[in-house]
């Protein structure tokens, strides 16, 4: 449950004061209103200004004080006197928006007039008066008429009736809902609860007035949602039914009492069972309500019973209460036509939304329900707020926030959220948008959908990127670091993680330099989860030696503690691994920890490692560790270095010459792909699954080299990166990894030329650029976090990765798996037409060929083999034609081999005639086994031509384009019903 903020209340009082009254031209209301708030905050001994006309009327007075001698008497300690006026004080009030300065000036000569002395004059008015315009006035009273004048406009008396002790007052006469009621604070919660539960226990005397209604519905509220406290609330909800009870009650309490009641008996007692009559009658007059907050409250309260109903705690059925939902429905709908007034039009559509997402289509079974009627209906809303100053457009934001935390993202929901925050930007600055995001971020992040929470902190990284809120972004990237982490994409957490250290070190704001040892250790953590062992030490020193040396500090302990225990943990794990399998590395490990302020704790968490895994075998050690890190253990030694990872199908393996200088190139490649792939993981770029090898060097030249080489098993690269720094810096750098990776993207993926490309420009667009360039290049993040090791290209060269020829399985997460589902354009009834093609128009160009090969020995049994695994007849003569047309091709004029547009025009020529007895003959000799699969996997670049995909691999990789087709075409399952043209096989 979000509470409301004071900026949130604040705003939606002003919107009953200035929109809802103003439209209603409810004067005497507002009056009502200042007068109980002059009451309780100004002086108490104030009389109502009463009168018809004829006897003089009000002479400009609304309310004024009345003498009393209370301050001369015993009395005088007490609050009453506290708040009595010295001398006559007159009130005034006004929901006047135009001529505010002749209005004030022609009701303090009117008050004046009457011969009456005025001590002062307190004025309220229902909008905004500029603080220059206020003094001139209170100049003019002074000078003219002798006066003091006090003016309240609506932003000061707004503000000053967020005070829970008499908020009662804006909740009386301004309708506001339910939900923004101010809670007390908890360190003064339990004072004014203990003197409320006292009063209430035994009253003297019931009074039914609206401060009591109000201290009642507090005292329920803040007991429904304290446990502590819980078992009190039978005796609140029996006091506050005291409110429907009383004849002389009036009735705006009772159906606020019935509202407070059900929902207090829901949350805190868990049924509404009992109410059911009560709730009848609460709905009866839905039709009868006009106000915004009303009908809020109305719809409110309908989505309570119908979650009561869902969990057996009511008793009325599902259909009374969806025909209760249809009802709202219908009376937003007609007040949303009906409606002058932006703001309350912007009220109705936001409510509509809600009502819609769990009455749009309602079942006995809950499940999630389809935001996109909602989704139209805050479209609209969004499209009205920029004229409608006064809308809770807050509110609104945390509320989203609260709907994608119990429902998760929908895409339905994106676009919202998006308009929202350039609206957001634009009432409050990007910080306040940047605040939402991270809001809606975490809600994502409990939710399970890791890759769209980060995506949040991007934009949130974004507007927060500002010297005066760089703290926010530090945690910002902390954040996200963590986020790339959990996604098991080490080197782009790394890369955040640095960024944030980088931040930190370089401003000169002293509070920040608390964030440098936090953000060393996460980079430490990220060292150890990818099983770069030696690195992780070298960080992990680094970070504790941050702990000590940065000044102004003000460590959290907690955090502290926390972080050693990890250490200690995670440095337990890699010297009992080295124990076992890289002995060579332990004493190296030992004399580093060895320095460590607790040393003893690291020695004492190895001891209890090495107890607890001392029975299990390498195999099951090794087994463990594969599901706990992301590489094999120690591979950041050796003199050659890979790193292989699973994103999106593609499984990357990255190597290079481990040198110093190479490694901060290779992991910037590295952190580049996985921070794109991330980006991409959600788009269908119709990728192969494949593997990606790739070999990274540096070297002295003024130009980096880019080679794609040929395989037909996965794709090779190799890439050789300028380190000549006084000609290409390293952001040039950065650029050219993030060049090759949508290179080596775009030859793994079949997208057509147009369709690949308009995704990278959206994605540009949408900010990816922000969110590979951050603080500075890697390269440079890298050099300047992580200290180059002794001994770096001598002793740690001439050690091994743990068991380096035993397999280290990795594997992607959930949210970075490939695309898979029914391919773009795919149904079984289109690929049903184009195999009824087939058979018709190949058997034709055929025809004498499939006769021939029907009578060969050799042949059958290859067509028995091959259904044996699984091919369909159509597999067979697309691979029979295919052979059979090629030959015939390469047999009318071996000039045209080497003419491109020959070969096709005269393949269209024979492809397109039927065969007749006349035809070449190709021998049966040619219809191998080899060469019947080979024709097949040839044939299926023609068939992704015809699903418009396009594959740009000079050597194609056959099985992935096999596997694609299975996957995502149902290449390997499509039938239909047709005559065996193979009667033998």
């Amino acid at each position: 449950m979000n509470l409301p903020t004071p900026p949130q209340i604040i705003a939606q009082i002003r919107f009953a004061i200035e929109d809802q009254l103003s439209a209603h031209n409810a004067h005497h209301t507002f009056e009502h209103l200042c007068r109980h708030f002059a009451r309780l905050r100004i002086c108490s001994n104030i009389l109502p200004a009463t009168g018809p006309v004829a006897a003089g009327g009000d002479q400009g007075r609304d309310f004024e004080t009345f003498r009393t001698y209370i301050h001369e008497s015993s009395l005088t300690c007490s609050s009453f006197v506290g708040l009595v006026s010295e001398g006559p004080v007159v009130f005034g009030c006004s929901l006047q928006k135009t001529n505010i300065p002749t209005k004030i000036k022609n009701d303090i000569s009117l008050i004046t007039a009457s011969g009456q002395y005025v001590d002062s004059i307190h004025m309220f008015w229902g909008c905004e008066i500029p603080v220059g315009q206020r003094h001139d006035l209170q100049a003019w009273a002074r000078k003219h008429h002798d006066v003091h004048l006090e003016l309240h406009d609506a932003q000061a008396l707004c503000e000053l009736l967020c005070d829970p002790e008499i908020f009662w007052i804006a909740e009386l006469y301004l309708h506001i809902p339910r939900e923004f009621r101010p809670v007390r604070q908890t360190n003064e919660g339990a004072k004014w609860y203990e003197a409320a539960l006292e009063r209430w226990r035994n009253p003297a005397e019931f009074i039914a007035n609206p401060a009591n209604f109000h201290e009642l519905v507090s005292s329920v509220r803040y007991t429904t949602f304290s446990e502590e406290v819980r078992s009190d609330l039978p005796l609140w909800l029996s006091r506050l039914r005291e409110f429907q009870e009383k004849e002389d009650c009036p009735v705006e309490f009772h159906w606020r009492a019935t509202y407070e009641i059900a929902v207090a008996s829901l949350r805190g007692l868990g049924s509404m069972e009992g109410l059911e009559e009560e709730l009848r009658r609460y709905f009866s007059r839905i039709n009868k309500l006009v106000l915004a907050a009303e009908l809020e409250d109305a719809s409110v309260l309908a989505q309570y019973c119908w979650g009561a109903y869902h969990h057996n705690g009511i008793g009325l059925p599902l259909r009374e209460i969806c025909d209760i939902g249809d009802t709202i429905q219908k009376r937003l709908e007609e007040q949303i036509l009906t409606t002058q007034s932006v703001t309350s039009k912007c009220m109705y559509l936001e409510t509509l939304g809600f009502n819609f997402i769990i009455f749009a289509a309602p079942t006995e079974t809950p499940s999630l329900p389809s935001m996109n009627e909602t989704s139209r209906l805050w479209t609209e809303m969004l499209k009205l707020v920029g004229d409608a100053p006064l809308y809770p457009l807050e509110r609104f934001a945390d509320r989203v926030t609260g709907i994608i935390g119990l429902l998760g993202d929908s895409s339905a929901l994106e676009n919202i959220t998006n308009d929202l925050d350039e609206l957001l930007a634009k009432r409050f600055g990007g910080f306040k948008a940047a605040e939402k995001c991270r809001d809606r971020s975490f809600a994502l992040q409990k939710k399970g959908q890791i890759r769209r929470a980060a995506n949040e902190l991007h934009r949130a990284k974004i507007a927060w990127f500002a010297e005066e809120t760089l703290g926010g972004s530090v945690l910002t990237m902390l954040m996200l670091s963590s986020y790339y982490l959990d996604l098991r994409l080490s080197y782009a957490a790394k890369q955040y993680a640095m960024a944030a250290c980088y931040i930190a070190v370089q401003t000169p704001n002293k509070d920040l330099k608390k964030y440098i040892p936090r953000a060393l250790m996460q980079t430490a953590r990220c060292e150890y989860a990818q099983g770069s062992w030696c690195d992780y030490l070298g960080a992990t020193n680094s970070a504790w030696l941050a702990y000590h040396l940065v000044p102004n500090q003000d460590h959290d302990q907690e955090i502290i503690n926390k972080d050693i225990e990890k250490t200690c943990y995670h440095t337990a794990i890699a010297l009992m691994m080295a124990e076992r399998f890289t002995p060579e590395i332990v004493p190296s490990m030992q004399r580093t920890v060895a320095e460590w302020p607790f040393s003893d704790i690291a020695g004492e968490a190895l001891g209890m490692v090495r107890d607890a895994w001392s029975k299990k075998s390498d195999s099951d050690v090794w087994d463990g560790l594969q599901g706990e890190i992301l590489g094999r253990p120690f591979g950041d030694v050796s003199k050659i270095r890979t790193v292989t990872w699973k994103q999106v199908g593609l499984t990357w393996d990255v190597s290079w010459r481990n040198s110093y200088t190479t490694t901060a190139v290779a992991e910037q490649f590295i952190a580049t792909a996985q921070i794109l792939m991330a980006e991409w993981a959600g788009l269908d770029l119709c990728l192969l699954r494949s593997r990606i090898q790739v070999e990274v060097d540096t070297w002295e030249g003024k130009q980096s080299i880019v080679e794609s080489r040929a395989s037909n098993k996965g794709r090779k690269w190799f890439l050789k990166f300028s380190s000549r720094r006084q000609t290409v810096d390293v952001q040039q750098l950065q650029k050219e990894a993030f060049a090759v990776v949508t290179s080596i993207i775009r030859e793994v993926s079949l997208l057509s030329d147009s369709d690949f490309v308009g995704t990278m420009e959206r994605s540009f667009q949408d900010g990816l650029v922000s969110k590979i360039e951050i603080a500075q290049p890697y390269e440079e993040l890298y050099r300047s976090c992580i200290v180059k090791p002794r001994l770096f290209e001598e002793e740690r060269l001439n050690w091994q990765p743990a068991r380096r020829d035993v397999p280290f399985l990795t594997s992607e997460h959930s949210e970075m798996a490939w695309f898979g589902g029914s391919g773009p354009g795919y149904s079984k009834e289109i690929s049903e037409q184009h195999v009824k093609n087939r058979y018709e128009n190949v058997v034709r160009s055929i025809r004498y060929t499939l006769k021939e090969l029907s009578e060969c020995e050799g042949f059958l049994h290859t067509v028995g083999k091959l259904k044996d695994e699984g091919w369909l007849d159509w597999h067979l003569l697309i691979a029979v034609a295919n052979i059979t047309w090629n030959y015939r091709v390469s047999k009318v004029d071996r000039k045209i081999e080497d003419d491109i547009e020959a070969m096709k025009e005269s393949m269209k020529h024979v492809i397109d005639r039927e065969e007749g007895e006349d035809a070449t003959l190709v021998p049966t000799s040619a219809y191998t086994e080899e060469a019947v699969r080979m024709a097949l996997r040839m044939s299926q670049m023609a068939t992704l031509k015809t699903l418009g995909l396009e594959c740009r691999q000079q050597t194609p990789d056959f099985d992935a384009i096999d596997d694609f087709l299975r996957e995502r075409f149902r290449y390997w399952e499509d039938d239909v019903e047709h005559k065996n043209p193979f009667p033998e096989g």
